[in-house]
């Protein structure tokens, strides 16, 4: 096998590249029919592809990671291959912040939007909508499907906003919806619901189903805080949109979260990065996550000469997650995905004693290796064979991953050409 896309760097079989991929991509493989299956009017169909990840798994680096990044290249590559004739595919989770990189290239903001993480501990992953009089404080997500790019195109026929109930708030909220931006209402508005936080429980992962949108867009769907006194206003977490989708195809949910650390993952929790079973669910309480994707470990690995998580707790939150995960109803599968070594300029990472690089990646070996359900994509072994500097001098490493395109000029994320190997491959192998 080797790298697709140009980047012709053989990918060994076995321990030295991928570990378990028949056996754990077993429950995938049997599922992958399920995509086409619909039961009108429960939407029990179709099946899901949830992404747990950092920064490099979010995309970061690419031209735009919304639209350019891996998962969303592979997204694309997936559902053209499986998804039933006549169904597009939606964009599936869409997460909305305010800072630059946060920002989908299809939102707007107007007033007071701003990131926050205190609720749910996943590094900025909702943003607070203040309290405002007229629509001042709003978010707009624009749903077109007329770019000639196939995957920059992110129509919809259905969307969920997805929030939580600011504490100690009894705010309210407002959808509009329609072909022209509503501008704080004054567009052409074709539809509106309410969103009525004193009806819900102080919680994260409420949703709420608009519908009505037109497929070929523009659509232009605002989320705007309401006027109710003395709140806080809405936190949104971010929205699942839906193309034909909603019961039958394959949907992907990028979660990775910016920074990310294993010690922030608390199984069966409420946040954002490890509330597997919700991100999975439409609103009949089908469940229906059949693959999980977890790329985490470089921020764990740090740089320097200590890192931010032990590799030993490192391979223990691991494997809380995947028990987590496997324990779902659905009997999903897990593929772990290890990335590149992050550069460290003074080389202190490389001549550990303890907690070496080569450490964190035989962590995720261990971890899968016990669980029959469960793969390894390993894009630094197989790719260059050692998994950490020789020497602190030692450059062999940097060099082969930028003579072949793999890293960014950051010598951390993926570079563009690796977001388009890297989804070729894992295409190849899930399907």
């Amino acid at each position: 096998m080797s790298w697709a896309g140009g980047l012709e760097v053989a990918m060994p079989s076995g321990p030295a590249g991928l570990q378990n991929i028949d056996r754990g991509l077993r429950n995938w493989r049997l599922a992958r029919g399920l995509a086409s299956a619909v039961t009108a009017g429960t939407g029990f169909g179709g099946i899901d592809v949830v992404l747990l990840g950092d920064s490099i798994g979010f995309g970061f680096k690419s031209v735009s990671p919304f639209y350019d990044g891996w998962f969303h290249r592979l997204k694309v590559l997936v559902q053209s291959a499986l998804n039933p004739a006549g169904v597009t595919g939606g964009y599936g989770f869409v997460r909305i912040g305010s800072g630059a990189d946060r920002r989908p290239p299809f939102m707007t903001s107007a007033g007071t939007v701003s990131d926050g993480s205190s609720n749910d501990g996943s590094g900025g992953a909702w943003v607070s909508l203040p309290v405002s009089s007229g629509k001042a404080n709003r978010v707009t997500l624009a749903f077109d499907g007329t770019s000639p790019i196939p995957r920059q195109k992110n129509q919809a026929t259905h969307v969920e906003i997805v929030f939580t109930k600011a504490p100690n708030a009894n705010s309210d909220a407002l959808y509009d919806l329609g072909t022209t931006d509503p501008a704080g209402g004054n567009g052409n508005v074709l539809a509106s619901q309410l969103i009525d936080t004193s009806a819900v429980a102080q919680s994260n992962g409420h949703r709420q189903l608009l519908t009505g949108l037109n497929k070929n867009g523009p659509n232009f769907l605002q989320i705007a805080s309401g006027p109710t006194s003395g709140g806080l206003g809405l936190y949104l977490e971010g929205a699942i949109a839906y193309c034909d989708d909603y019961d039958r195809g394959v949907r992907f949910h990028n979660l990775a979260v910016p920074s990310a650390v294993t010690t922030w993952i608390a199984p069966q929790s409420n946040k954002l990065l490890t509330n597997v079973g919700r991100w999975c669910t439409n609103l009949s309480g089908a469940t229906r996550a059949k693959l999980y994707i977890i790329a985490l470990g470089a921020n764990d690995m740090g740089t320097g000469a200590s890192p931010n998580v032990t590799s030993a707790a490192y391979q223990a939150n691991l494997a809380a997650l995947a028990d987590h995960i496997l324990s779902q109803p659905t009997k999903p599968s897990v593929m772990f995905v290890i990335f590149p070594i992050r550069a460290d300029g003074g080389g202190a990472l490389f001549t550990r004693t303890a907690n070496r690089p080569e450490d964190y990646i035989r962590a995720v070996y261990s971890v899968a290796a016990t669980r029959p359900d469960t793969c390894v994509v390993d894009l630094q072994t197989g790719m260059v064979g050692s998994p950490y500097y020789r020497t602190a001098i030692d450059n062999s490493y940097l060099a082969a991953t930028t003579t072949h395109g793999w890293h960014h000029a950051d010598l951390v994320h993926l570079g563009e050409g690796a977001q388009d190997s890297l989804a070729r491959l894992l295409a190849e192998l899930l399907l």
